[in-house]
């Protein structure tokens, strides 16, 4: 085995030369020989010998501090088996794109759609349609006399009525009418981005370069694809595969640029060492538990991916200093990354990068993004599609595990833990759970048509949950509540409705987005393809906000062992499920305490972790990394892009001196221009906080993606109200569901639990507003309390 790992490749040969010299200068040599076949099978991703050897090498006295943190990692990746390799996933073709996009589609079979709306539904939509007419242009007129303060000015307007009203507890008049011109403010500033931000990524072609004059198959009307594809008349808008948008105000003379290895910036890993990894305890979130990680990372697997080069296409070399950690115990010099993959279809312009996954809110994290996937999650043991429309699940109620990978096998199961493993299974129980209802009301169904209703409506509900009760949870600020509620059900529903009963399409409701909400509203593009951008993907690494180790809570109410993060990994996260259950593994992610998503925060694994294919990497520098080679600009061009004022320096970001300091140690005395946007955003606190969460640089990006990904979005807008999409039921179904309710309806020993006595699931669980008003500030407004004190 030394003589095949003395032939690899040069960090194998630096990492053998460095065990030898150890040896050499060893007195206890036969644990440095230990050492050295440990160190080696790690290196080689051959774990269970570097389990042994290590833990031979660590009964010496000699032992190093190095050699007891590599053995601890090697048992890590023994129990995780983050070696396991997936197959090559089929790469993306320009003449798969380019072709018609139904080539890539299976027809459903069985399809009976309803006749269209009779009298009573095209009447009630036309007079809200009427309504919209005449009140929507007030709305809009007092938007635009609003957003003649101008960017900067109603961006520093906003932070500061925030600030002011976050936690207070009733509201009087005054309030309530400064509410209403912040949520105006928000508004204007998001019509503003609409108007100066969005770009084309493919100006003067249909979305991928789709040959003109496809006929659109008349069943993607009604149902979504599993491609993503025919969601508009543009047949490969939002289609995976297809292109991240640039977003921002494009200035004279900017290019778009691969800064990965810009010798003028601070290393990724110097970034990473220094400013995103903690120091001392790590800052927790008081307000959030970590339900509220996991669901966002459940639903960004749905959102966006990027697609890497194998190894062989060559690595992204990032140079170790000399008293770097991982230098220290290895030898090695550099850490690599994989490349990301190109867009197959770059001619022209800047370089843009491809979404493997849909860009709709379609629930392709549990689906898939193509027919195969989206047909192998529905096929039973005997190798044909499941009756009734539903997703193959065990006998004992279980995701089936995918051989390959030792995980569940779903939509997207990569970079996977046990908090992904809870809501994949968790949203598969309720897919069977609609389609039996489906089924009991329209027993003539089809298969595939109870299977495509059970997708929308699924989607439908992470929709509702996503925007009214994480994001508030997330940003538990009154003026952002209110805008949430707006955006799903209007205006007038927030204010006059209690939370339980709020909908979007009433018939009182004017067809207009500000008052009526955006659901069931006008599609609208603002004229650019819908597609999410690279500015979105970054402001979503939320790495912070995970966990070094779970505290296992049983269903008697006991706290038990701490399982590190690392521990439930990969093909351990299904065993730990298993071993756990739904319960006893839904109480630990409701009780437990999110981390912050502030400066140095982030788990303190993830500097020397192992990744498929790469024993050594640091996440925190690939974060760093992944911006700068994908053009996204840095922190302060960032805000400029998106009409934020620039910051001078860096007591502009922070208040706090100490942290100032910090980021000119690594950036320079005038690197402001150089701050990376991963640590500018996690820096941000004062003024430029005033929503809790997360910062306002990234609150900026939110406040815009937040309502197009559902205004521009048939299926959310203009399909709504037509019952051959979405039946009266489901559509009742979709308006009663919180996350509480699905915890609930598919783990019922938790109706004895601390989640009965919260009103949001992601807030902290065994607390109420009455004992600790900081751990619910939603509950801790009149709205809300007041809604749960009726019930």
């Amino acid at each position: 085995m030394l003589r095949d790992f003395a032939r690899g490749d040069e960090a194998q040969r630096r990492q053998l030369r460095l065990a030898l010299q150890k040896l050499e200068a060893s007195d206890d040599q036969d644990a440095a020989l230990h050492f050295l076949i440990g160190a080696a099978s790690f290196q080689l991703e051959e774990y269970e010998r570097a389990c042994e050897h290590l833990a031979a090498a660590c009964e010496s006295a000699s032992a190093q501090p190095s050699w007891h943190a590599l053995r601890e990692r090697a048992e890590h990746n023994r129990v995780n088996e983050v070696q396991r390799r997936r197959a090559p996933l089929e790469p993306f073709r320009a003449e798969t794109l380019r072709s018609p996009a139904v080539l890539a589609l299976r027809e459903p079979e069985g399809v009976r759609l309803p006749a269209p709306a009779g009298p009573r539904e095209r009447a009630v939509d036309g007079f809200r349609t009427a309504t919209g007419a005449v009140l929507g242009p007030v709305v809009r007129a007092l938007t635009s006399l609003v957003g003649k303060l101008g960017a900067e000015r109603s961006w520093r307007t906003k932070e500061k009525l925030s600030t002011e009203l976050m936690g207070e507890e009733g509201e009087s008049p005054v309030d309530f009418v400064r509410v209403v011109f912040a949520d105006l403010l928000l508004s204007s500033l998001r019509t503003r981005m609409n108007a100066e931000t969005l770009q084309d990524p493919y100006p003067g072609d249909l979305a991928a370069q789709a040959p003109v004059g496809q006929r659109r198959p008349e069943w993607t009307k009604f149902f979504p694809t599993a491609d993503g594809s025919w969601r508009t008349d543009d047949p490969n808008m939002g289609r995976a595969g297809t292109r991240f948008p640039r977003q921002g105000r494009s200035e004279a003379g900017e290019v778009v640029r691969n800064r990965a290895l810009d010798s003028s910036l601070p290393s990724p890993r110097r970034v990473s060492r220094e400013l995103l990894q903690p120091r001392g305890e790590r800052s927790e979130a008081p307000f959030l538990n970590l339900l509220a990680v996991a669901w966002i990372q459940f639903q960004v697997h749905g959102w966006f991916e990027h697609r890497q080069l194998p190894p062989q296409d060559g690595m992204l070399r990032i140079p170790l200093e000399e008293d770097d950690p991982i230098r220290l115990s290895t030898g090695q010099t550099h850490l690599e990354f994989r490349k990301t993959q190109p867009d197959v279809l770059q001619d022209r312009g800047p370089e843009y990068f491809q979404n493997e996954v849909t860009h709709w809110w379609d629930a392709s994290q549990l689906y898939g993004s193509d027919q195969a996937t989206e047909d192998r999650v529905r096929t039973g043991p005997d190798g044909a599609l499941l009756p009734g429309g539903k997703l193959y699940m065990t006998p004992e109620g279980r995701l089936p595990i995918d051989a390959a990978l030792g995980v569940e096998d779903t939509g997207f199961n990569r970079n996977w833990w046990v908090g992904l493993s809870f809501f994949h299974e968790l949203f598969a129980r309720e897919h069977n759970w609609i389609c039996d209802a489906l089924r009991a009301e329209h027993p003539d169904y089809s298969s595939d048509h109870l299977f495509k209703l059970a997708r929308l409506e699924v989607a439908a509900k992470m929709a509702r949950i996503h925007t009214v009760e994480w994001t508030p949870a997330v940003l538990p600020n009154r003026v952002l509540s209110a805008g949430l509620h707006a955006n799903w059900s209007g205006f007038l529903s927030a204010k006059l409705q209690p939370v339980e009963k709020r909908r979007p399409a009433r018939w009182w409701a004017p067809k207009d987005s500000s008052l009526g909400g955006l659901i069931g509203g006008y599609t609208n593009t603002y004229g650019k393809p819908r597609m999410f951008s690279e500015n979105f993907s970054e402001v979503y690494r939320l790495h912070a906000a995970v966990p070094d180790t779970l505290r296992v809570r049983s269903p008697a109410g006991e706290t038990g062992e701490q399982v590190p993060l690392e521990r439930t990994r990969e093909a351990a996260a299904p065993r730990l499920l298993g071993k756990l259950g739904l319960e006893s593994l839904g109480l630990t992610l409701g009780h437990q305490h999110m981390p912050a998503l502030v400066g140095n925060n982030y788990p303190r694994f993830m500097a020397s972790t192992s990744t498929d294919e790469l024993a050594q990497t640091d996440l925190g520098a690939a974060d760093i990394l992944r911006a700068r080679e994908r053009g996204v600009p840095s922190y302060n061009q960032f805000r400029a892009q998106l009409g934020r004022p620039r910051c001078r320096d860096y007591h502009d970001i922070t208040e706090d001196p100490e942290k100032a300091a910090r980021l000119e140690a690594v950036y320079g005395k005038d690197g402001i221009e150089r701050v990376d946007l991963q640590v500018g955003m996690l820096f941000e606190d004062g003024r430029q906080r005033p929503f809790q969460g997360f910062d306002n640089t990234r609150f900026a990006v939110f406040l815009q993606e937040a309502s197009r990904r559902l205004e521009a979005d048939p299926f959310f807008t203009e399909k709504w109200n037509d019952p051959r999409v979405y039946t009266p039921s489901m559509r009742e179904r979709i308006g009663d569901t919180t996350l509480k309710d699905l915890l609930l309806r598919h783990v019922p020993a938790l109706a004895t639990s601390g989640l009965m006595g919260v009103d949001n699931a992601f807030e902290p669980w065994g607390t109420t507003v009455e004992t600790h008003p900081e751990e619910h500030p939603l509950s801790a407004t009149e709205e809300w309390y007041a809604s749960r004190s009726a019930r």
